[in-house]
């Protein structure tokens, strides 16, 4: 299975059957049908809310045993004046990336919304979108970031961006918040 995301009009250029869609203001984000190759064979994805997640690593909810993770968090914003051909490479070189790297267990990815929240007076306008990319540790994290379907994406990561804030977290459920007084 494959993520795409697309902007408005632009239809995938694989032979893929639809099995989602969601919408996500400018972009789709669509779940497709790909051949299955070593870093996306015998996981199962499903969309929440929009959001394409990990069976395997969706944090379990209150009460479960939720699995310790890696997440490498991206906020974005587009550079206004990219070009429908770049912003689709960029697209590219994401769906290479998550597609090759094997150590890849989920991914998310979110358009910021605004709805009146007190707090949003005070946010800084750095980021419309979020990605998050799951791992099951710090090691798959770093392999990802080695890699050279990663390095692709990064050249045209910084070419494409006008911000942005990258972090990684290790993340677990709600039982981890004692780690946090």
């Amino acid at each position: 299975m494959l993520l795409a995301v697309r902007g408005p009009g632009e239809a995938s250029r694989r032979a893929v059957r639809s099995r989602g869609v969601t919408s996500q203001g400018d972009f789709h984000a669509v779940i497709v049908h790909g051949e299955a190759n070593r870093a996306t064979a015998g996981r199962s994805f499903r969309v929440t809310s929009g959001l394409r997640t990990s069976a395997a690593t969706t944090t379990p909810t209150k009460g479960e045993d939720a699995k310790e993770m890696t997440s490498h968090v991206v906020l974005m914003k587009p550079r206004p004046d990219l070009s429908p051909t770049d912003r689709l490479a960029l697209v590219e070189a994401f769906e290479q990336a998550i597609r090759e790297v094997p150590t890849v267990r989920g991914v998310r990815i979110g358009r910021r919304t605004r709805h009146g929240a007190g707090y949003e007076q005070f946010a800084p306008d750095s980021a419309d979108y979020l990605i998050a990319i799951d791992f099951d540790d710090l090691a798959g994290l770093q392999a990802y970031l080695r890699h050279p379907a990663h390095e692709t994406l990064g050249a045209r990561f910084n070419q494409s961006i006008s911000s942005a804030l990258v972090y990684d977290f290790e993340v677990g459920g709600v039982e981890t918040l004692t780690t946090l007084v």
